[in-house]
């Protein structure tokens, strides 16, 4: 999903995400989602990183229950992302759209 970045410094993420070591932005445009939601295209994250290993834990859990009777992104993609990362409070860094998704690509 990652739009190349063409040889741009990274050093605007990593400052970001100094403080919680977990970086991520709002997808572009939402207008069809009834809430903004977290994109998964970029995530910038330190090695080991606690919420790294919820989300995977979290689709574990629900995958086989949801997947027969919701869509695919509410299961697996942006929704369960945000749904994960927002409901737990953990710290994250919510990056400018901009910086990690230069161009709209939906």
């Amino acid at each position: 999903d990652m739009i190349s970045v063409e040889n741009k410094s990274l050093n605007q993420i990593i400052e970001l995400g100094t403080k919680t070591g977990f970086v991520i932005a709002y997808e572009p445009d939402t207008k069809d989602k009834p809430y903004s939601i977290l994109g998964n295209s970029v995530i910038a994250c330190t090695r080991h990183h606690p919420l790294t290993l919820m989300l995977i834990l979290f689709l574990k859990q629900t995958y086989h229950a949801k997947r027969q009777v919701v869509d695919v992104f509410a299961v697996t993609g942006p929704v369960m992302y945000t749904k994960c990362l927002v409901d737990c409070e953990m710290p994250i860094s919510i990056a400018d759209q901009q910086l990690l998704y230069p161009a709209f690509h939906f």
